[in-house]
């Protein structure tokens, strides 16, 4: 029989190998917690993104067509060098290898809850942009526990606005997505498709019906209840550099 961390371990591995099957924005079809986060960011970069971007805590780049439709230059920093096409390997909390001032925009997407300090890594992010630029980010706030051991956090609209104001940024937007259907669908569509992972044939029917029966479902329900104001699947935020204090730093 089994013992129960080998179970587990099987279970980690069946999820990671759904996650390669599904890239970039296709990932937003395998659960409605995806639908919700990516719904909600993708409005946002089409509303901000330009010039010079770096992608922080990049993985496999799921908006990378998104972003190359709208910047003149897309690099990405990720922990490893074993990502696609990574620009830097370091910490978001400690990125000494990206010189100051050269971003038009900075993206952080589902990475502040896994870093101890997100107050340093959010003032990384100012230090790289330039004058009134941005950093696009989100964060959860309903997730159940992932990525162990390196999981710490999870935001309120408060706490967001909070760090960082105190990182120097000027908070444009924070909007909410998502609410508790998705993340109960998140949960339920995430355990049928690694349950069944390791079965061809069973595995293509389930992605089918729980695209059908899951994802729109609750996606949809989210919008009826609206429950996003007490209860959000997370944020995605807008924060700006202010130009003036730019100028100011670079007179000293």
């Amino acid at each position: 029989m089994s013992s129960p961390p080998h179970r587990l371990s099987t279970l980690v591995a069946s999820r990671a190998l759904v996650n390669q099957q599904t890239r970039g924005l296709a990932r937003r079809h395998l659960t409605p917690g995806f639908r919700a986060q990516y719904d909600a960011t993708i409005l946002v970069l089409e509303d901000f993104v330009q010039g010079d971007v770096i992608d922080l805590g990049a993985g496999d780049s799921p908006f990378r067509e998104t972003i190359g439709a709208r910047a003149q230059r897309y690099d990405t920093l990720d922990t490893t060098q074993a990502k696609q096409d990574v620009t830097y390997v370091g910490d978001i909390q400690h990125m000494p290898g990206v010189p100051s001032g050269c971003y038009d925009v900075a993206l952080c997407f589902q990475v502040l809850e896994h870093v101890p300090e997100p107050l340093s890594a959010l003032r990384e992010c100012y230090r790289i942009l330039r004058p009134g630029g941005r950093l696009v980010l989100s964060v959860p706030h309903l997730s159940r526990l992932h990525d162990l051991p390196h999981d710490y956090y999870r935001y309120t609209h408060q706490g967001v606005a909070h760090l960082s104001e105190k990182a120097g940024f000027a908070v444009e937007r924070i909007d909410a997505y998502g609410g508790i259907p998705s993340f109960v669908g998140h949960q339920l569509s995430t355990l049928l498709l690694t349950l069944t992972q390791p079965i061809p044939v069973l595995r293509v029917v389930i992605r089918l019906v729980n695209r059908a029966l899951l994802v729109w479902p609750c996606f949809l329900l989210d919008r009826i209840v609206s429950l996003g104001d007490i209860a959000p699947l997370g944020y995605v935020a807008v924060l700006q550099k202010p130009p003036q204090q730019i100028a100011a730093e670079a007179r000293q």
